[in-house]
């Protein structure tokens, strides 16, 4: 078989493949979702029984606390659309069918990844040159973010920063330092545990190939943490939730660090592509970190987010908050209160 058969062939597999998986895994998405209302419907009806009977003018401090603790339940669950987070579902669907057809095509040919990474477009356009394409442009949205892409990034913008009245410096800087000594965990443990990998490939044991198959199960991993599990956020960061993280911007990082190990346009544009991305965070975190923690800014305090990306990971999780997370000043909002207006 020649060369222009086999990729014109290949590309026929994928698609059809890429049609059957992805009508399977929408499915399964549909079902997740479907258990989410499940579990937040009850949630919905325990808090609503208590907020009806709330007068916040006649609550106590005590009294106005637990009345925000249900408020906060009810709101998180139920209130509006959930328009961010049905676009993850939709993002974890789209990563699932392309991780699932990926893996297909390396489990039969495990060079087959590099070859049509490394093809040259005259010779024609590859599904994995219109991947590129979409991760340079999902990097550039995170340097230049707009309203259509979670608060987990745009809250490293100016706009989007409304201050709580009379917050404590010093607990932000107690977070700040709890945040940082995460995040160096977090990037140790990385670096440590993609090393190996680069120790593999240097030594000859494993193929460009196979660092591409891993970087598309970091891409498929980047949303499942996202909306179902982080074991970074649970186990080292100990932080609420994806839109109060200290390091939710690495994830282009992290996704496409095996890619350093591999010298060629594809793989190194990619991965100093995301390495600005990092910087380009980490140098807003350093300069405002008033920003980052929902104790200062009420634009990411439970009560007033419209992300609602928490609801299946929570719903997994019980409704329970991450161990050790630190909780500043809800200054929370009850119906009807607009957190810009008394800011």
């Amino acid at each position: 078989m020649d060369e222009k058969k086999f990729k014109e062939e290949l590309q026929d597999r994928i698609q059809d493949k890429s049609e059957r998986l992805g009508e399977m895994v929408s499915q399964t998405a549909q079902k997740v979702i479907d258990t989410a209302d499940e579990l937040t419907e009850k949630v919905a009806k325990t808090a609503e029984g208590i907020i009806d009977k709330v007068d916040p003018a006649t609550l106590s401090p005590e009294e106005r606390k637990k009345a925000e603790k249900y408020y906060d339940l009810l709101h998180r669950y139920t209130y509006g659309k959930l328009p961010m987070m049905g676009s993850y579902v939709i993002n974890l669907t789209f990563r699932a069918v392309v991780f699932i057809v990926a893996f297909i095509f390396y489990i039969q040919d495990r060079t087959v990844l590099y070859r049509l990474a490394t093809q040259p477009i005259v010779e024609g356009i590859t599904p994995i040159h219109l991947l590129w394409v979409v991760f340079m442009v999902l990097m550039v949205t995170h340097i230049f973010p707009n309203n259509r892409i979670s608060m987990a990034v745009r809250k490293a913008e100016g706009s989007e920063y409304v201050p709580v009245k009379n917050y404590s410096e010093f607990e932000l800087l107690k977070r700040v330092q709890r945040m940082n000594l995460g995040a160096w965990k977090v990037m140790l443990v990385w670096l440590l545990f993609n090393a190996i990998f680069g120790v593999l490939y240097l030594s000859g044991i494993i193929h460009e190939g196979d660092l591409m198959m891993l970087t598309v199960f970091y891409f498929l991993s980047d949303t499942i943490c996202i909306v179902l599990f982080c074991p970074f956020q649970s186990f080292l960061m100990k932080n609420k939730c994806c839109v109060n993280c200290r390091i939710f911007d690495w994830g282009h990082f992290m996704m496409f660090t095996p890619m350093i190990f591999i010298r060629n346009f594809f793989s190194w544009s990619l991965f100093f592509t995301s390495m600005v991305v990092l910087i380009h965070w980490e140098i807003i975190y350093a300069r405002h970190p008033e920003r980052f923690w929902e104790g200062s800014n009420r634009r990411i305090q439970c009560v007033n987010c419209k992300d609602k990306m928490c609801r299946l990971k929570s719903g997994i999780a019980g409704g329970r908050h991450f161990i050790g997370e630190e909780k500043g000043p809800m200054d929370t909002h009850f119906p009807g209160e607009n957190p810009e207006k008394t800011a």
